[in-house]
C-alpha cells in the first residue's frame, strides 16, 4: 500500500468518525438545550426573575418557531411584567395557528382570559372562560372564573347559573352558600329599585337557609327605603 493512499483511508476514517460523533451526540444536546431553557424558565418566573425568564422563552422560540408553550410563558411573562398589549399581540397569533392541541387550545384561553382581565374587559374574559367550557365542559377552573367575572360586574343571575353547574359538577350543593349569592342578587336588584322584586329574592335565600338572620334586615331595609320615596 501506498503512503499517499495510507493517508487517505485515515482521513476518510477520521471524517466518519467525526461525523458519527455529531450524528450520536450533538443533536440531542441541542433538544436537551431546549428542555433546560424551558425548565429554567419558569423557576425564574417562579422566583421573579422575569427579565430574564424572557430571554429564555425567547431563545426557545429563536431554536424552535412551533414551540407553543415557549410563546403561551413569553406572553404570561409580559403581562406580568406589566405589558399586557404586547402579551395580548402574542396570545391573540396563537389563535389562529391550527395544529393547537386541546390541551395548548385550553392554556391559550385562560391566558387571555387573565389578559382581558387586566384591561378591564370582562365581557372578552368570559368569552374566552366559555370557549374552554366549550372544549371540556366539566372544567371547574372556567366555572369557578367565570362566577369570578360576573361577580365582579354585578351580574348575580349569571354568578347563581354558574354556581348552581358547579354544585352538579361536584356532585354535592351549598344552600349556605347559594343563599349569600341570593342575597347579593337581591341588593343589586334592591339598587335598581324594584322592591318587590328583591323582596322576592330575599325571601327565597331564607327557604335555602332559615339560620341566615341577616336577610331579615335586608327585608326590612326594602320596606324602609320604599316608603321613604
Amino acid at each position: 500500500m501506498s503512503e499517499s493512499l495510507f493517508y487517505i483511508i485515515i482521513a476518510i476514517f477520521i471524517v466518519v468518525i467525526i461525523s458519527f460523533y455529531f450524528y450520536l451526540f450533538q443533536k440531542p444536546k441541542d433538544s436537551h438545550s431546549i428542555r433546560d431553557l424551558y425548565a429554567e424558565g419558569l423557576d425564574m418566573m417562579v422566583t421573579g426573575k422575569l427579565k430574564s425568564a424572557y430571554k429564555n422563552f425567547r431563545d426557545i422560540i429563536s431554536q424552535d418557531s412551533n414551540n407553543v408553550k415557549a410563546y403561551l410563558h413569553l406572553g404570561q411573562v409580559l403581562r406580568e411584567g406589566g405589558n399586557v398589549t404586547r402579551a395580548l399581540k402574542i396570545h391573540k397569533n396563537l389563535l389562529f395557528r391550527k395544529d393547537l392541541s386541546q390541551y395548548e387550545k385550553i392554556e391559550l384561553y385562560k391566558n387571555l382570559v387573565f389578559n382581558f382581565e387586566k384591561i378591564k374587559n370582562n365581557n372578552e374574559s368570559i368569552k374566552f372562560c366559555n370557549k374552554i367550557l366549550e372544549i371540556d365542559d366539566k372544567n371547574e377552573w372556567a366555572l369557578n372564573y367565570l362566577i369570578k367575572l360576573y361577580r365582579n360586574q354585578d351580574d348575580w343571575k349569571e354568578a347563581i347559573d354558574c354556581l348552581k353547574l358547579l354544585f352538579d359538577l361536584k356532585k354535592k350543593d351549598d344552600k349556605h352558600l347559594l343563599a349569600l349569592y341570593k342575597i347579593q342578587k337581591g341588593r343589586s336588584i334592591l339598587n335598581k329599585g324594584d322592591y318587590s322584586k328583591s323582596r322576592e329574592i330575599f325571601e327565597k335565600a331564607l327557604e335555602l337557609d332559615e339560620g341566615l338572620f341577616i336577610i331579615y334586615y335586608f327585608i326590612g331595609n326594602t320596606f324602609k327605603i320604599e316608603s321613604n320615596y
